[in-house]
């Protein structure tokens, strides 16, 4: 169990790095570890930290179209998408009423 635990934690701390690719490899192989240990407790924590990494994703992508409007000159759609990055990073972050899993 321990390991796939740990493969957990490490993926947490990749999705607070903004290594979502990283994230979801190490939620792959706890995935597995459960699996053959069958340990189906753990899914929810797995899901979690998967959504986490999803909201970092979305919050990257928002922020990079803030940064195309506001070259264009865009402030409207640039604050909508800056809005929308710091709601998805806030969504990725431990605290402030997210559940840590």
């Amino acid at each position: 169990f321990a390991s796939g635990d740990q493969a957990v934690e490490h993926a947490l701390e990749a999705v607070a790095k903004g290594d979502i690719s990283g994230a979801r490899t190490l939620l792959a192989r706890a995935e597995k570890e459960f699996a053959s240990a069958r340990i189906r407790d753990r899914a929810p924590v797995l899901a979690a930290v998967a959504a986490r990494a999803d909201h970092r994703a979305n919050g990257e992508e928002a922020l990079a179209l803030a940064e195309a409007a506001l070259t264009d000159g865009e402030v409207g759609a640039a604050r909508g998408a800056a809005d929308k990055a710091a709601a998805c990073f806030a969504s990725a972050s431990p605290g402030d009423g997210a559940e840590d899993p």
